[in-house]
């Protein structure tokens, strides 16, 4: 079962990343500044959480790029901080988390890994889409898959 709903969340993954390569991929340049809005989907523990988050980044030099993610969906009282390098190759991304920096939960602050492309759409000079999908582990040393889409503007 668990193995069905991970592929299942890599098939949609997939087949989203070649419906959106008709659009413009883009990556951030040195001085570049995005921010946009989270959605997450995260399989962990047999059970699936949905939740929103804050997220911003800017560009330190041509392929790197800081990340930062506001979460209020916690466990704890506080919202959670997450930080993240991202390297664009190829108009891909990999991505380097450090989850709950500020130590806001009980959770562990574990690092995990992402994969994604950011689409820039032309509706609105700016916007942009970014699919991706991180792998994480459990306290047991389990894989854990989830799905993040954050809509944003570029400035």
């Amino acid at each position: 079962m668990v193995l069905m709903k991970k592929l299942f969340t890599f098939c949609v993954t997939a087949i989203m990343a070649f419906t959106l390569s008709a659009q413009d991929s883009m990556t951030l340049s040195k001085g570049d500044m995005v921010a946009g809005l989270t959605y997450n989907s995260a399989y962990e523990n047999e059970n699936l959480t949905d939740d929103l988050a804050i997220t911003v980044g800017y560009g330190i030099s041509d392929n790197f790029a800081v990340m930062a993610t506001r979460d209020e969906n916690t466990d704890g009282d506080d919202a959670s901080i997450n930080l993240g390098i991202r390297y664009f190759y190829n108009g891909f991304y990999g991505q380097l988390n450090m989850n709950d920096v500020q130590d806001a939960t009980e959770a562990d602050e574990d690092a995990t890994l992402s994969v994604g492309k950011m689409f820039s759409l032309d509706w609105i000079d700016g916007l942009y889409v970014d699919p991706s999908i991180t792998l994480s582990r459990d306290e047991d040393d389990n894989t854990d898959t989830s799905f993040g889409m954050t809509l944003g503007m570029k400035f």
